[in-house]
């Protein structure tokens, strides 16, 4: 009886190394060289192809919405301002300031989105040279420091709309950031990717809201950013410095952020020294200076702050997330929690500024169907191969609402804020959503390929045509 051949050998080994390492893009990559397949597959180009057709939609829509010259809602002009006052002078605004709006035509009532009896008091309109409340000096400092150099470069009679084609690059940032973190977490599932960018450029709300100066677009961007970095890290139990600097900037993007920055980095922190354990003097030799790295945005705005305001936060008078008079307190957490749930959804699909009011519960139907079905076929074990992945981005969606809800009602509670739960303030949420949908509808199609082409090609189809419907485009697909 004689032993396997060399050959067999080698073939056993590759096998046994191809189902041990974990499975990344380039590992796939490498074994597709190796076995000299082709590198690009039609379930790539057709991910591709989805990623472009999103990029092009939150391209021109974006560009629709930010084109000319009128403020668009009324704390986009305070958002203007911020910006403009990082550009001249270096540092943030200050809360007792004013800012002096600029636009190159008179803004009259129907300009501003909001009635002329506003409960915060502002004008239906106003001219130009008027003097306006800044009211977003509690903001973090991040977005408006990037928007800075795009302030200096332009003219003032341009600043307005070159800010909004920045706040639609940070979009097309998201979208780009989406695609490659559903590609980290399913390398073998391209489909899923392209998917999950359409769904996210077809939440026509958001791209209405953010193509303006917001700096939730921002907040879209480093989101994403945080998400791929985590898929990419956890599963190789490693934090790296680009994990630790991204959940520093995002903790300075939005208040609403920071709960999320800190869990997901100390998450990803206990994970890399967990399993296999390690000692103190090795954790802390690889956690500290991370940490350092992470915490030194969140610092510097302390640190101007309280030497602003002797406060922490803004404003001296604890954490606050509107601006504007008190309003009432919301303390009922389930009501507080059901509202926010359901505003959130419906400005993720709503056009909440738009001139043409259409009803949004069509795709949002449309996603909820798959949803249950995706549910019900998760319980009777069909697509169980699945289930890790789909378990970790229902976590993070969960994560980011979780701590962007708990965020902004210990605000309410504390200062008497506005009970207000706008749907921008949970981007997070809407790319977790995004990518987790789009992973649940691959995997309920994945046994049968052409099924699972045919459904992402239609279902993308079908969003981008009711995203069109919301846009100011006047285009449809059929």
């Amino acid at each position: 009886m004689t032993g396997p051949s060399s050959e067999e050998v080698d073939r056993y080994s590759l096998r046994v190394a191809q189902t041990s390492a974990p499975v990344t893009i380039t590992s796939r990559l490498g074994l597709a060289y190796r076995s000299r397949l082709r590198l690009v597959t039609l379930d790539d180009a057709l991910a591709l192809a989805m990623l472009a057709i999103a990029v092009v939609l939150v391209t021109s829509v974006g560009i629709s919405h930010a084109r000319g010259f009128r403020y668009g809602p009324i704390d986009e002009v305070a958002h203007v301002g911020y910006v403009e006052r990082v550009a001249q002078s270096g540092v943030p605004p200050i809360g007792d300031g004013a800012i002096v709006a600029g636009p190159t035509q008179h803004v009259g009532a129907t300009d501003v989105v909001l009635a002329p009896a506003d409960p915060l008091g502002f004008p239906g309109g106003f001219v130009n040279g008027a003097r306006v409340p800044q009211v977003e000096f509690i903001q973090p400092p991040l977005y408006y420091y990037a928007l800075a150099p795009v302030a200096l470069a332009v003219s003032s009679d341009r600043t307005v709309f070159a800010l909004r084609l920045a706040s639609v690059v940070f979009l097309l940032a998201a979208l780009v950031l989406v695609f490659l973190a559903v590609r980290e977490t399913a390398p073998d599932r391209p489909l899923a990717a392209g998917l999950a960018t359409v769904i996210l450029a077809t939440m026509s709300g958001l791209t209405y809201t953010l193509s303006q100066v917001q700096n939730d677009a921002l907040l879209m961007a480093m989101f994403a950013l945080v998400f791929w970095l985590l898929c990419r890290d956890v599963p190789r139990r490693r934090v790296g410095y680009g994990l630790a600097a991204a959940s520093g900037f995002l903790a300075v993007t939005q208040i609403v952020a920071i709960p999320f920055a800190a869990g997901a980095l100390l998450w990803a922190c206990w994970r890399a020294v967990a399993w296999p354990k390690s000692t103190p003097a090795v954790a802390s030799r690889l956690l500290l200076p991370r940490l350092a790295v992470a915490a030194i945005p969140l610092m510097l705005w302390v640190v101007w702050n309280v030497g602003q305001y002797r406060s922490v936060f803004p404003g001296g008078g604890g954490l606050t997330i509107a601006g504007g008079p008190a309003g009432p307190a919301l303390t009922d957490v389930f009501a507080a929690a059901q509202a926010a749930v359901s505003e959130s959804f419906n400005d993720f699909w709503a056009v909440g500024f738009a001139p043409r009011q259409l009803d949004p519960r069509p795709p949002a139907l449309l996603c909820s169907v798959f949803v249950i079905c995706a549910i019900a076929l998760l319980a009777t074990g069909a697509i169980t191969a699945a289930r890790v992945r789909l378990a970790a981005w229902a976590g993070l969606a969960a994560a980011a609402f979780l701590s962007t809800f708990g965020t902004i009602f210990l605000a309410v509670v504390r200062s008497g804020g506005l009970s207000s739960y706008t749907g921008r303030y949970f981007v997070g949420v809407a790319v977790a959503w995004a990518a987790l949908l789009a992973l649940t509808i691959d995997a309920a199609t994945a046994r049968r390929i052409w099924l699972a082409r045919g459904v992402s090609v239609a279902l993308s189809l079908v969003l981008v045509h009711f995203a069109l419907q919301f846009s100011t485009l006047g285009f449809r697909l059929f």
